[in-house]
């Protein structure tokens, strides 16, 4: 998760975490084509024997307390992605695991509908080189 300043047009906090499996036991090669995720970074073990990955509930709680630190929660705060697909993903997941969502999961801006190209958010050349690298690296 990227969150960024409109209207400075600048990144101001970011959020990156990869999830370990639990109801596949490996990484499909779907996936790894698509995202460049691979069974190496989800699904292995510190040296220690904890794993590297959070769980999806776990990648939740992690994401709020990001929110709560960088202030997100005190303002009004909307997701967006490119399409429909993450949106509407979240939400069978957490139906399958039997997880409620925060609220504010229960909307976002699909940017490919909502704004013309030449829009009001930056282009990720306009950010951080390695912001947008792969946009099917998300959460």
């Amino acid at each position: 998760m990227v969150v960024i300043d409109v209207k400075k047009k600048s990144v101001v906090a970011e959020f990156h975490e990869y999830l370990r499996l639990t109801a596949e036991e490996a990484v499909t090669q779907f996936c790894t084509d698509l995202t460049g995720i691979t069974n190496e970074m989800c699904m292995s073990k510190k040296a220690d024997g904890s794993w590297k990955c959070s769980t999806f509930e776990e990648t939740l709680v992690n994401l709020n307390k990001f929110m709560e630190t960088n202030g997100l929660l005190k303002s009004r705060v909307i997701f967006m992605s490119k399409g429909d697909f993450d949106g509407k993903h979240l939400g069978k997941e957490a139906k399958f695991k039997n997880v409620n969502l925060p609220e504010y999961f229960n909307r976002w801006i699909n940017i490919c509908k909502a704004f013309p190209p030449a829009n009001i958010i930056p282009k990720p050349e306009e950010l951080k080189d390695d912001t947008f690298d792969t946009h099917h690296l998300s959460f």
